[in-house]
């Protein structure tokens, strides 16, 4: 859209919602062209203004109501030399209008912009002194015949006009809440180039002078304790769009990671970690393709517990995989933090900020950390991950990792993958062991890494005779060696029983791909069921399932054994009187049932 070729071009800049658009849009009608620019479209304003025979003109690159992106728009639109930059909330009364016509019957030697006189009304009240925004530019009459380079390369001089440019301001205070709110949007993209790659500290000490030169600007150049009452609020909200301009960067560039967002495709290496348990970093998975994906040209490596690492192996969306015993000493942890840091990563992602993790994380030299929030415990990071609901899944919850850095997750996945060598030496260990490939193969998993969620031993023992029992079935038992003397009880109920317990992480994981169905507590082997499409049951215990069980019933193929007790989330590792799990071997059998067939 461009304007007519003519001498003269008004370009309102639409502000404070428009409220004074059409009493400025009359005052203006004498102008052969009128440019109306806004951030957006509004439909209802665009009538108003093609009513007053005006051009609506949408600058999307324009920051909101930042007066100077928009005047800048139009300048670019506009084809006449003289060109009179107003606000919607601006008036140009008749004495200025006979001036501003004189002025433009000359022909300056060079481009310029001469300031129009300005009286202010504010809290409804004509002021004596035209209290001007420090950082606001002034309305003016420019003269810029051929080059757009834009307002800020131009020469200001001080016009001879008469009359006068009257400015609407805020009504009342809540007009005044309003215009700081806004005035502070507008300081925050003004700050954002200068700002960048500067942390907290670094904002901080360029706040400082900042509200103090606005401070000694009102009180001293401009004097609006002069002004009384009406001084004293625009001194105030003055301060508070200075002040509110560099909360709401922090809070959209560091907080929230928007310098991140903008960043990612030069992210060379990224660093994910989660130190827990085998079941907590199978339900991570899904962040590795999805981050994958986002940002392919990233070596996206993993760190967990030593014994965990076998869950990302061979994944095709992991680079590399660092561990950590389960209790490291200082030498580990100052070992595996030297060798991080030289790797030199661009971004680390704590999914879990446990207190280990936490410490490693505080020590890594990264310049950009996110460290989600687990019970509160939400420290040394740079990029905030929001808490959303409180019962929130764990598979949810690190993808909000992603959700922080603008990566909205497409893959909810749970991928292990498995070489065919380790697949056949499953298939080789049934065989040696005396299983029919013929019949339904039910894994059972009998213990946990605490008691209190372990279904007593002798309820397993009671539900695997019934599974013998039954015809085309056949069980075989998994632990690993620590947890044989609890497993070897069922030899009791089954002389005959295979316990399979002198295997790795990844050879129990092939055996239970080989399984027809998974009878587990709230632990790994399910978990892995479920990455392998296996059908399984679950016996849950004092824990929330909506967090660590966010497998889909049918989707997923996995039943959970659940009571809604009043003492749940207890916290406790022993229980005498485990009432979450009172669950009777004939319910679960006749469940297990049901998913095999």
């Amino acid at each position: 859209m461009t304007a007519p070729n003519v001498t003269l071009t008004a370009l309102v800049a639409l502000v404070d919602d428009g409220r004074q658009l059409r009493q400025c849009l009359q005052t203006l009608r004498w102008f052969p062209s009128i440019i109306v620019i806004s951030g957006s479209n509004h439909s209802i304003l665009r009538e108003e203004v093609e009513s007053h025979g005006a051009h609506f003109l949408v600058a999307e690159e324009a920051h909101g109501t930042d007066t100077v992106s928009l005047w800048e728009a139009g300048l670019r639109c506009a084809k006449s030399p003289w060109v009179v930059l107003v606000r919607s909330n601006e008036i140009v009364t008749g004495l200025l209008r006979k001036t501003i016509l004189q002025t433009t019957q000359t022909i300056p030697i060079h481009p310029v912009q001469y300031s129009l006189p300005r009286t202010t009304i504010y809290l409804q009240k004509r002021l004596k002194r035209a209290l001007e925004p420090r950082k606001d530019p002034r309305s003016a009459l420019v003269y810029q015949p051929h080059s757009k380079a834009g307002l800020r390369h131009l020469v200001v001089e001080k016009g001879n006009f008469e009359g006068e440019l009257i400015h609407y301001g805020a009504k009342t205070l809540a007009d005044a809440w309003a215009d700081w709110n806004r005035k502070a949007k507008e300081n925050t993209e003004r700050l954002a180039p200068s700002l960048k790659n500067k942390s907290t500290l670094g904002m901080l000490l360029k706040l400082l002078p900042d509200l103090t030169i606005t401070l000694l600007d009102a009180l001293i150049k401009q004097k609006a304790f002069k002004e009384g009452f009406e001084g004293a609020v625009w001194t105030v909200a003055e301060l508070s769009a200075v002040f509110g301009g560099y909360l709401q960067y922090h809070e959209k560039y560091l907080r929230h990671g928007q310098w991140i967002k903008e960043d990612l495709e030069s992210f060379q290496k990224i660093l994910v970690i989660k130190m827990r348990d085998i079941g907590d970093n199978v339900l991570l998975l899904p962040i590795f393709p999805n981050l994958k994906k986002a940002v392919p040209q990233a070596k996206v490596s993993a760190l967990t517990y030593d014994y965990s690492k076998p869950v990302f192996e061979k994944s095709p969306y992991i680079d590399e995989i660092y561990g950590l015993p389960k209790n490291p000493t200082s030498a580990d942890e100052r070992a595996l933090i030297r060798h991080l840091n030289l790797e030199k990563f661009d971004l680390v992602i704590n999914t879990h900020s446990g207190a280990l993790s936490t410490r490693i994380l505080k020590k890594l030299n990264a310049p950009h950390k996110l460290n989600n929030h687990y019970i509160g415990r939400n420290k040394n990071y740079n990029v905030l991950v929001p808490q959303f609901e409180h019962y929130r899944s764990s598979t949810q919850r690190d993808l909000d990792c992603l959700r922080a850095l603008g990566i909205e997750p497409e893959a909810n996945e749970f991928e292990i993958f498995l070489s065919r060598e380790e697949l056949d030496w499953a298939r080789r260990e049934l065989a040696d062991r005396g299983f029919d490939p013929q019949k339904k193969l039910v894994v059972v998993h009998p213990t946990a890494a605490v008691d209190i969620r372990a279904w007593e031993i002798e309820k397993f023992g009671n539900l695997i005779k019934k599974l013998e029992q039954r015809e085309g079935v056949q069980v075989a038992v998994i632990c690993s060696p620590a947890e044989y003397p609890k497993a070897s009880v069922l030899l009791e109920y089954s002389p005959k029983l295979q316990i399979i317990h002198k295997t790795t992480v990844r050879q129990m994981m092939a055996i239970v791909h080989e399984a027809h169905l998974v009878v587990d507590n709230d632990s790994s082997p399910s978990h892995v069921a479920a990455a392998f499409g296996i059908p399984s049951v679950v016996l849950f215990s004092q824990a929330v399932r909506e967090i660590f069980r966010p497998h889909d019933e049918k989707l997923d193929k996995q039943y959970v054994f659940y009571k809604d007790v009043d003492c749940r989330e207890c916290g406790l590792t022993s229980c005498s009187n485990r009432i979450c799990m009172d669950f009777e071997p004939e319910e679960v059998f006749q469940k297990c049932l049901e998913m095999i067939e």
